[in-house]
């Protein structure tokens, strides 16, 4: 399914209207709001016939192609179309599909985090802090990634239901509904953000015994799978790593005050569509 619509003859003239020089458009499904259904043209400027990806400007025309003025009116489909647009671009959503992972690969992933763990295991008896936070970390990512695997599947579900009808409208309800959804995806990796946080204080540590059993000529002749052990704990650490320092800004929120920031970003986007509404000349 796709937001915008493939053929847009009928708005051509509404949306030329609005439409600047050396710009392209595209017309949108349908939005409803307050019981009148609307449609969203977005304009991209074009140059030497490459069409850019950023919106230039938008205008709202009504389904027999008047231009929308009102402020409310403007502040609600703005909303509505930036998610419906957000939610529904076929794109987006082959991305999320590409996040669920087979049993095949969770397996995989497990056997990976089981073949570490005898290393960390042995860097604890050498009094290397933190090998049981890290441990408990391996296993709990594992049912995290489980449930992560069911919460994107049911917001991708959620999206593919509306597949087949004869006739999509985007309303202010269906678009709060499926928020739900999607915030839950993106809940569901903070969750598994500050798992990783859990060991914030040991990676250091483990990451310096791991560089000193590298340069081991001991631990090379003597015992090789255990360099092997820590070659794979060390990527691990290095993903870790890498996610926290993403998160950095946001590392230290709870649940209740990410899921605040995350819904001020979006409006923040919505604030920044508004701003590029067009009316009437």
């Amino acid at each position: 399914m796709y937001f915008y619509m493939n053929d847009d003859k009928k708005f051509k003239g509404a949306a030329s209207i609005n439409k600047k020089s050396g710009e392209i458009y595209k017309v949108s499904q349908k939005l409803n709001f307050d019981g009148i259904n609307y449609r969203q043209i977005a304009y991209y400027k074009s140059f030497l016939g490459v069409n850019g990806k950023k919106i230039s400007g938008i205008c709202y025309i009504t389904d027999d192609g008047n231009i929308v003025n009102n402020e409310y009116t403007i502040k609600a489909l703005t909303k509505i179309g930036y998610r419906a647009e957000t939610f529904f671009d076929e794109n987006s959503i082959k991305t999320y599909e590409g996040f669920i992972e087979s049993d095949e690969k969770i397996k995989e992933k497990k056997e990976q985090y089981d073949a570490m763990i005898p290393a960390l295991k042995l860097f604890k008896d050498e009094n290397v802090a933190g090998c049981d936070e890290i441990i408990d970390i391996l296993n709990k990512h594992i049912d995290y990634k489980i449930a992560n695997r069911e919460i994107v599947q049911k917001y991708i579900d959620k999206i593919r239901s509306y597949e087949g009808m004869e006739e999509v409208v985007f309303t202010e309800k269906m678009m709060d509904e499926i928020k739900t959804y999607y915030n839950e995806v993106f809940m569901q990796n903070f969750r598994i953000v500050k798992l990783f946080d859990k060991g914030r204080d040991y990676y250091g540590g483990i990451r310096k015994k791991i560089n000193h059993e590298k340069r081991s000529i001991a631990t090379t002749m003597t015992s090789p799978g255990i360099k092997k052990m820590s070659l794979r704990l060390e990527t691990f650490i290095d993903y870790a790593c890498n996610l926290l320092a993403l998160y950095d800004k946001v590392i230290n929120l709870n649940e209740n005050e990410y899921i605040k920031y995350f819904n001020n970003l979006e409006k923040d986007k919505i604030e920044e569509r508004i701003s590029l509404v067009r009316k009437n000349k």
